[in-house]
């Protein structure tokens, strides 16, 4: 993470890495198999494989730890924008409007978790643009195919919008409640650890007594014979 309060990003989180890693590649090679199915170009087969290893490349360095992570995260109007062109012709290699735009959800989420207001906005409309683009670069130019896909996955980030923020703010509340509960954990040890030092100065309050007492005794027990002595001897 980066350490800004904002940049909330934990590349250990688990399901934001391991889920957003599968969708990434399943969005990559669905599209990939359906086209050697149909007979793509061997130099379609290469761009489409170099765009996607980019693409791949640059998602998977930015939920690492370490300085180019860290870089990555730090650099949003650099990472953004750069995986979401990737995105973009991937889209416009393959032509699929149906999978293939999963490839900007992934981002997008990552800039959900990862930036402040009003940056994941920017990002949104910043992809559904590039998600048009990709569609008309494909080949498409009816007003239905860009804007069916369009909407659809407009939809999904809000979607994802809406999701991302519960998950998120149910993390904050499960991170507080181990910060309560660890707090109250010091506090229980620290009240032990009081009662025990306690029960040791109790214990040694006794013994002192104790053993003034028993001076006392001897004190008086010996001046006693002393002065019995003293009368026997006169």
């Amino acid at each position: 993470m980066a350490s800004t309060d904002h940049n909330r990003f934990d590349p250990y989180s688990g399901a934001v890495d391991v889920s957003g890693q599968i969708a990434s590649l399943l969005a990559c090679s669905i599209p990939l198999v359906g086209g050697v199915v149909s007979s793509w170009s061997i130099g379609r087969i290469g761009l489409y494989v170099g765009f996607a290893f980019v693409y791949l490349l640059l998602t998977r360095l930015f939920v690492l730890p370490g300085r180019l992570g860290c870089w990555l995260r730090d650099t949003p109007l650099l990472y953004f924008p750069l995986v979401g062109l990737a995105g973009m012709g991937l889209i416009a290699i393959s032509g699929d409007s149906v999978i293939q735009p999963v490839v900007i959800t992934i981002p997008y989420i990552q800039a959900l978790i990862s930036q402040a207001p009003p940056r994941p906005t920017l990002v949104a409309m910043f992809y559904l643009m590039l998600l048009a683009a990709g569609i008309v670069l494909s080949g498409e130019r009816s007003i239905q195919s860009v804007l069916i896909p369009l909407s659809v996955y407009a939809a999904l980030l809000l979607f994802m919008r809406a999701f991302t923020r519960i998950a998120v703010e149910q993390r904050r509340a499960r991170e507080h409640a181990d910060r309560l509960a660890a707090d109250l954990a010091r506090q229980r040890d620290a009240a032990t650890a009081l009662a025990e030092e306690n029960a040791r100065l109790y214990a040694q309050a006794r013994l002192s007594a104790t053993l003034t007492e028993r001076n006392r005794i001897a004190r008086e027990l010996h001046d006693t014979i002393a002065q019995g002595l003293t009368a026997v001897t006169m």
